[in-house]
């Protein structure tokens, strides 16, 4: 049963972070102002983890901006 309760929380928790998020990006369009979280925030985050992949393939470090 604690496996299940765990999850459960896990997933509740996670559920409740990104309705706060959802909730404050739609507040923002409302407000006639930027989210705290951007478009380009994203693709650092996608670029990051791209590299992350590419670094992991070639067994070196990369550059961000190169990948």
């Amino acid at each position: 049963m604690g496996d299940f309760m765990e999850d459960y929380i896990r997933r509740y928790r996670e559920a409740g972070r990104k309705a706060a998020e959802t909730a404050d990006f739609i507040a923002a369009i409302n407000e006639d102002r930027e989210p705290p979280i951007m478009g380009e925030d994203g693709v650092r985050v996608l670029e990051v983890i791209d590299a992350a992949f590419e670094s992991a393939r070639r067994g070196r470090p990369v550059n961000v901006r190169a990948v």
